[in-house]
């Protein structure tokens, strides 16, 4: 019997002093380092929300930072995850990622107090099973 899958969203906001390749950078490092999470099943770019017009194509652009993660669900496999993302904004300060589960959020940043590690660990009782 093949176990299920959980989805979920994935935002990448970057420091607000960032510029553009700033931002794409991080968006890009942090696909990659998701991409080597055995875990991670699929990556795909979530198409823009508000855009002021859209491509040739007449598509909506997609949004790199915006991405839709599945991800096999086996025991500890958001708490993996966690610690991944944990130590990607911990090496580029001021940037923040949130995850999100059928509205339910938690945010990642650099360095987390302990009433983060709190709200993550709540996070993670609700969805990690």
């Amino acid at each position: 019997m093949k176990d299920k899958s959980i989805e979920l969203k994935l935002n990448i906001a970057a420091d607000v002093a960032a510029d553009d390749e700033e931002r794409a950078d991080l968006a890009r490092h942090t696909r990659d380092e998701l991409r080597e999470l055995r875990s991670v099943e699929k990556i795909e770019a979530l198409l823009a929300d508000e855009t002021p017009e859209r491509s040739k194509s007449g598509l909506a652009p997609q949004d790199w930072q915006s991405l839709l993660l599945t991800l096999a669900a086996s025991g500890g496999v958001l708490t993996t995850l966690i610690n991944a993302l944990q130590s990607i904004v911990t090496s580029r300060a001021g940037h923040t990622i949130t995850l999100e589960i059928n509205g339910d959020k938690v945010s990642i940043t650099g360095s987390l107090s302990r009433k983060d590690r709190a709200l993550i660990s709540e996070w993670l009782s609700r969805h990690d099973k």
